[in-house]
């Protein structure tokens, strides 16, 4: 039983926890909204020198930090002042708590935090609208004014750009000893697309880095998730669509556009693609059609075999191979449990089979 001292520390520790959760949302948001509203830097740099700035106090509360960042992005169209910034952030610092430090919600996830912040975005405009505060705030919705400048070779460039940020960002913190971390790195690698993206005298070159933006936080996603480098390359150019077809959203006025859309891209990728391409490729048979081929290729090898109907069906759901079997024929694994390989059209299944307790499985 914990002791009063104990419970009140444990009590403490939390509130300290939160209040420092709290702190680090109203940095990142404030920081970021000045930068870009005070002293007019682009959005994603901005975003990027407020973050990295905050987490070399403490890189505990970095994914709080870049939180409140994305919220901070909104200009002021939808977020007029410091004081709307600031209600702005304790909003996110509520979302965050509960749905991120607290049940983990889409835990390796690229663009949760982005959703959170679009959110709490959100959430400010119903309080604005009935204080009433002039502004446009649809804008923080969709802005369909900004389909107009859309063309072909942009669209190119911006989906080209979402796929190679998202691979950069992961293979930069494989290769690279000192960006193991997601936050720093993505952090950098927006301050550095921002100094090569910004001096060239193009008219969508912030549309363009919001682009990449959405590319680097597709590519926090870890690998878990992804289940290998190609799943970055797909959820990235999946990204790079999606910011196309909801120009208005992922370009619009609102912070956190860039982690809905980043989200939305990879959520596609591992919860429909991904599934889609395993049954497709990875399918298994049933366990009895895959005990029926087993005892197939045993007759032509004449080994011996039992076979039941406890199944109800026509094959035999249990087989027994010769325990001279493995010895004679290394290339099937060991006398106590042989490794049969099964050949079907263009995929492979593997049968684990038994022979000690006459039974099979799959591998």
């Amino acid at each position: 039983m914990k002791s009063r001292t104990e419970i009140i520390n444990e009590r403490f520790g939390k509130f300290f926890h939160y209040l420092l959760i709290f702190i680090f949302c109203q940095g990142g948001a404030l920081l970021t909204w000045t930068f870009q509203n005070v002293l007019n830097l682009n959005n994603v740099l901005s975003a990027g020198i407020s973050t990295l700035t905050l987490i070399t106090v403490s890189t505990t509360y970095g994914p709080a930090t870049l939180c409140a960042s994305f919220a901070g992005m909104s200009t002021l169209t939808v977020i007029p002042s410091a004081y709307w910034a600031t209600l702005m952030a304790f909003i996110a610092t509520i979302f965050y708590s509960i749905l991120i430090d607290n049940f983990n919600l889409f835990s390796g996830y690229g663009g949760r935090l982005g959703v959170v912040a679009w959110m709490s975005v959100s959430l400010v405009i119903p309080i604005l609208l009935f204080s009433g505060v002039e502004g446009d705030y649809k804008l923080t919705f969709w802005a369909p004014h900004r389909y107009e400048s859309l063309d072909l070779i942009f669209g190119c460039v911006a989906v080209l750009s979402t796929t190679v940020s998202s691979f950069v960002s992961i293979a930069s913190r494989e290769l690279i000893p000192n960006m193991k971390q997601n936050i720093p790195t993505f952090c950098v690698w927006a301050i550095l697309a921002s100094a090569f993206v910004l001096p060239f005298d193009y008219k969508m070159e912030d549309d363009l880095l919001i682009f990449i933006f959405i590319g680097l936080s597709v590519g926090i996603t870890t690998k878990e998730v992804m289940q290998g480098y190609t799943g970055y390359i797909v959820a990235g150019f999946i990204s790079g669509l999606l910011g196309l077809a909801f120009f208005g959203l992922s370009t619009g006025e609102s912070g956190g556009k860039v982690g809905v859309t980043a989200f939305s891209s990879v959520f596609i990728y591992t919860k429909i693609i991904l599934p889609l391409v395993k049954c497709r490729f990875c399918r298994k048979p049933t366990e009895d059609f895959a005990t029926w081929i087993v005892l197939e290729r045993n007759k032509s090898l004449e080994q011996p075999m039992l076979t039941t109907e406890e199944n109800g069906g026509p094959f035999p759901s249990k087989v027994s191979l010769d325990s001279q079997y493995g010895t004679t024929d290394q290339s099937y694994g060991t006398t106590d449990q042989t490794s049969v390989l099964i050949e079907q059209s263009t995929s492979s299944y593997g049968l684990m089979i038994d022979n000690q307790n006459n039974d099979s499985k799959f591998v």
